[in-house]
């Protein structure tokens, strides 16, 4: 289970090459989920597999490794920073925000039984 979900959500990114973090990791008919894909999610990214940028907005979005390292050059930064750990506060008051704020209505990492 935990290998496919792994692999799930890196062929997902792949394919989307930018994708917002939330609608990603989101399930909006299961928390638990969410906070299951979000932990499946961490171990792509410390792989380097995957990474987290920020649009202009400021919204949060995963990445394919390539176009984050892009993303950084083009900043006027170095590349990316392996040594730099981010905190992600998510609590089901958080999960029913980003369900309202982004209008998700479906699940992008398909529901699991």
């Amino acid at each position: 289970m935990f290998l496919r979900s792994v692999t799930q959500i890196h062929r997902i990114v792949c394919e989307e090459v930018t994708i917002n973090l939330f609608n990603l990791v989101i399930n909006p008919r299961s928390f638990g989920q969410s906070v299951e894909n979000i932990y499946y999610l961490t171990f792509l990214i410390d792989d380097g597999v995957c990474g987290m940028d920020f649009t202009e907005e400021g919204e949060p979005v995963i990445c394919d490794s390539v176009v984050c390292l892009e993303s950084c050059l083009d900043n006027g930064s170095r590349g990316i920073d392996n040594n730099c750990q981010q905190m992600l506060e998510f609590d089901m008051a958080t999960w029913r925000r980003a369900i309202e704020v982004f209008n998700i209505t479906h699940s992008v990492i398909p529901h699991r039984l």
